[in-house]
């Protein structure tokens, strides 16, 4: 045994240790852990890239086995260093001929001679994934940037596109996710011709967001795409679509311009794409299609009644009664978002004379309205709808004493409550107390204070975003009760001085150390560690982490990466 000490205690230890170990044990020689076991252990680290880098370093087994995992997304996030040095690295797997036509296009000379005789160990393309074309779009500009002459740079981006992408897209094409995002800069129309015939039978993941797309594009290209995929591209779990809302008035006031025939091609291919798949389990989309296809897209979507767990809907335009018939078919549903709806107004009126049947959407758990200008009838109206059975519920809208009041009355099992408010009010602390709430997030903007006195046991997650001073906040963890909270979030705190740190650490003593982490806003955190830089014996037993922006949506969570911010 190599046992190396730190310290007093760890020799007293290792000593015991050696005591009672049998003879046998020791002399034993080491066990190597078969490969199989090895990929187990690595397939858990694969967003934890910076441990993965020090796998490789430990032998050629190691390395042989935690490469592929560590190539097999790398433009799922973007940063100007790591995804350059990606695009770098492929650049190095291509072949002789092309690293010639980079030369001659003036690839600089202290780039060109490495590019030219440095051999990858990897044929990285090869373990490719996830791809996320918009990522690896802004770290494709970068890179030609920095190693091509100014005046060659759209050119230069353009033939070295076309290389990668045949690096990428081939017959051996193992994608498993892929999102796509159209770029104006760059054609892909040839892309797009050409993926129907590389083989996309592994795809299980597949988000299609794009804008600025031609004639051509919409009712030939895309629709040939999508109709043979639904023949080739079975087992997708996971579908997303967006299309500019113009594509609709486009269609529907350039009749002669656009054949109706024509123009319904792109929603039959999608229609049979969803159809053709095994077992959906989420869609997103908006509402892209004709008002005549609106029953063929949704009886696509209750075709998987039995599996399709989570929809979401960018853009509504012509919502009504109907879609409630629709969604209620969908048996196996549990979570419902919405981001934004056009030309409500013409059927709000309607929809506050609509009778609703008791747990008429009792399948739905999860309720996200992700933006703040939802109308509060179609709030009311869904809470209403899936009364008992709503677990979650996330709005980003302000929202008044209506909405409180059909939560406290048709929805006494909500778990996670993330809301904003004008102001907190004797129902919603009457809520509050009453909920069995695991989460609350709060963005309240006055009178909070009262929060102290019905905050439930029960909560594990509790964030406040609201202006209060160091006084107030004190006074409120100082009277929660709150054993079993593990994550303490909280932002505009002020008039912060030397006792700041002790309040968490004095809260976090009250109840048996069970605080967990603490996120706080940037100006707090730098605040928060030169405090306790200044008393170094005064440990803290929870973690330190900066608050990120809140997302009202959970369609990051499903589909891994956040979806192109279109507006």
């Amino acid at each position: 045994m190599d046992l190396k000490p730190r310290n007093l205690t760890e020799s007293i230890i290792c000593l015991i240790a050696l005591m009672i170990t049998p003879k046998r044990c020791l002399t034993r020689p080491r066990v190597n852990l078969i490969p199989d076991c090895l990929l187990e252990i690595f397939s858990y680290l694969k967003d934890d890239r910076k441990t993965l880098f020090s796998c490789i370093r430990v032998n050629r087994l190691w390395c042989r086995l935690a490469i592929p995992i560590l190539w097999s997304t790398p433009f799922k996030y973007y940063s100007q260093k790591y995804t350059y040095k990606i695009i770098n690295t492929y650049i190095t797997c291509l072949n002789t001929q092309d690293k010639v036509i980079l030369k001659k296009l003036g690839l600089r000379n202290c780039i060109k001679n490495n590019h030219n005789n440095m051999k990858p160990l990897f044929y990285y393309p090869r373990f490719l994934e996830g791809f996320i074309i918009d990522n690896y779009t802004l770290g494709l500009k970068k890179w030609v940037k920095e190693n091509f002459q100014n005046e060659n740079l759209l050119r230069a981006q353009q033939i070295v596109d076309t290389m990668m992408m045949e690096l990428i897209f081939n017959e051996n094409c193992s994608l498993k996710k892929f999102k796509y995002v159209n770029y104006i800069e760059i054609s892909r129309i040839e892309l797009l011709k050409k993926l129907s015939n590389f083989n996309l039978s592994l795809i299980n993941t597949f988000e299609f967001l794009g804008h600025g797309y031609t004639k051509e594009m919409y009712f030939n290209i895309l629709p040939n795409l999508f109709n043979q995929m639904s023949k080739s591209s079975r087992n997708i779990k996971h579908l997303s679509f967006y299309f500019p809302k113009t594509i609709s008035t486009t269609i529907t006031t350039k009749t002669s311009i656009y054949n109706n025939n024509d123009s319904a091609n792109l929603d039959l291919s999608i229609v049979n794409l969803i159809k053709s798949q095994n077992s959906l389990e989420s869609f997103s989309t908006n509402e892209f299609w004709m008002k005549c296809s609106t029953e063929k897209i949704f009886n696509s979507l209750i075709s998987h009644s039995n599996s399709l767990k989570f929809i979401k809907f960018f853009t509504l335009i012509n919502f009504n009664q109907e879609f409630f018939k629709y969604i209620k078919q969908i048996h196996s549903l549990r979570t419902l978002e919405f981001k934004r709806f056009l030309f409500f107004e013409h059927f709000d009126s309607n929809l506050s004379n609509m009778i609703i049947p008791q747990n008429y959407l009792s399948q739905i758990q999860n309720i996200y309205f992700e933006e703040n200008d939802i109308p509060f009838r179609l709030i009311d109206t869904i809470i209403r709808l899936s009364n008992h059975s709503l677990k979650r519920f996330y709005s980003k809208r302000i929202l008044n004493s209506i909405i409180l009041s059909s939560i406290k009355s048709f929805c006494p099992n909500i778990t996670h409550l993330h809301i904003s408010l004008e102001k907190s009010s004797d129902l919603l602390l009457n809520i509050i107390k009453n909920l069995p709430l695991i989460s609350l997030y709060l963005q309240v903007r006055y009178n909070f204070l009262s929060l102290k006195s019905c905050l439930p046991i029960s909560l594990q997650y509790f964030g406040l975003d609201s202006e209060i001073d160091q006084d107030d906040l004190d006074d409120l963890l100082n009277n929660a009760i709150l054993p079993n909270l593990s994550i303490l979030e909280l932002l505009s705190i002020s008039d912060i001085n030397e006792n700041f740190r002790n309040i968490f650490i004095k809260f976090n003593e009250k109840f048996n150390h069970s605080l967990k982490e603490l996120r706080l806003e940037k100006s707090l955190l730098k605040e928060f560690i030169l405090l306790d830089k200044k008393e170094l014996w005064n440990t803290r037993s929870f973690k330190l982490s900066e608050v990120k922006n809140f997302k009202y949506s959970a369609y990051e969570e499903i589909f891994g990466c956040p979806y192109y911010k279109y507006t």
